[in-house]
């Protein structure tokens, strides 16, 4: 009966951890019921169950992101990562301008996966002329995918193929048709990847307080990316019916699209983050060991120390006068030693990963103050 007790409160214990780590997401969707077989919540669940299988905790609740509000703001705002999905009436997300500027003022990074609300008559991330689309938006087959920034962390761990091209999409899955908006300018944006033939954007990231295109008047108040995902609901001809949003990636589909997930919820990049002291805290012990997350595809870390910004951020292995630089560290901490009082102290951590291209990333400039008197 004991040994039972310890292992209900063991199991408890680890669900409660689990629970706690979980980052949460919040899923956007309609009522679109595209294969017309009284359900729509069926026809994206696949997504919701890989994401679940990752460990995050998905907040579904179809409809009531319709229509938005300032109070439904400070939901999504507490949210980790909100996901706008393929599943939704672009029209219903931006009846007028000042649901647009709700939307747009989401301080929690959005990974939209619907192009159809990109438009410069819809949320205005993407200026496409007139803001129609093609007649064949909906039926575009499934194209390669063109990488144009293959160093982007939501690549990591993909295989590329000639010319930085992949396949994405599974054609046997859903209608077996993707849906894109006919440009790949994106303003003040950063073209990720964009489609093998129409030269069309398939992903593309905006960072706060951009405005998304000069003149758009809109802009990104937390951190934006743009991912279509997700079958178009009609096949070519339009006289079968499919689900809206179906899940239809091949395996590296998922993994780049998992990928993008991680990357918004801050979970994925090759440069080190989450210092410790935090970044500009004051009134820390003088004996403190300096610690950082390591980038992914870290080998080992160069930490840059001292107490001016500017020698710092610009030291390198070669030049660093009045900079401490330890070299080749195989673990994310560093011991400055016994710390001044009241001095503050600037540092920086290279991410190395050797012999990967481009072999190094540069990190922040962090810094701390000691505490006044022990």
């Amino acid at each position: 009966m004991y040994r039972k007790s310890i292992l209900l409160m063991f199991l408890l214990v680890s669900l409660f951890i689990s629970s706690a780590n979980s980052k949460s997401i919040i899923w956007v969707s309609g009522d679109v019921d595209g294969d017309d077989n009284g359900s729509y919540t069926d026809d994206w669940q696949d997504w919701i169950d890989k994401l679940e299988a990752e460990g995050y905790t998905v907040d579904v609740n179809p409809l009531y992101w319709n229509e938005l509000t300032q109070d439904k703001v400070n939901e999504l705002n507490a949210a980790d990562l909100v996901i706008i999905s393929r599943a939704i009436d672009s029209s219903v997300m931006s009846t007028n301008d000042a649901e647009v500027t709700l939307w747009n003022s989401v301080t929690t990074p959005i990974l939209n996966c619907s192009p159809y609300v990109l438009r410069n008559t819809r949320w205005k991330w993407i200026n496409n002329g007139d803001g129609t689309l093609p007649n064949n938006n909906g039926d575009q087959g499934s194209p390669l995918m063109q990488v144009m920034e293959p160093s982007h962390p939501i690549f990591w761990g993909i295989t590329l193929g000639a010319n930085n091209q992949v396949q994405v999409v599974n054609p046997d899955l859903g209608s077996g048709n993707c849906s894109f908006i006919n440009t790949a300018d994106v303003g003040n944006g950063t073209l990720i990847a964009k489609t093998v033939g129409e030269n069309w954007v398939w992903i593309a990231e905006w960072q706060e307080g951009v405005e998304f295109y000069n003149g758009a008047n809109a802009y990104a108040n937390g951190h934006r990316m743009s991912f279509s995902a997700g079958a178009r609901e009609g096949a070519v001809g339009g006289t079968d019916s499919y689900k809206v949003s179906e899940y239809n990636w091949t395996d590296e589909g998922w993994k780049i699209y998992l990928n993008a997930v991680k990357y918004m919820l801050g979970e994925l990049d090759y440069k080190a983050s989450s210092p410790n002291p935090k970044d500009e805290e004051t009134d820390v012990v003088r004996n403190a060991i300096l610690s950082w997350k390591a980038g992914i595809s870290a080998d080992s870390h160069n930490v840059y120390f001292g107490t001016d910004l500017d020698d710092v951020n610009n030291a390198t292995i070669s030049s660093h006068d009045n900079v401490t630089l330890t070299e080749s560290l195989d673990v994310n901490n560093f011991d400055p030693g016994t710390l001044e009082l009241g001095v503050t102290y600037y540092w920086r951590v290279d991410e190395v990963n050797a012999p990967s291209s481009p072999g190094s990333y540069k990190g922040q400039v962090w810094q701390f103050t000691v505490e006044p008197y022990a």
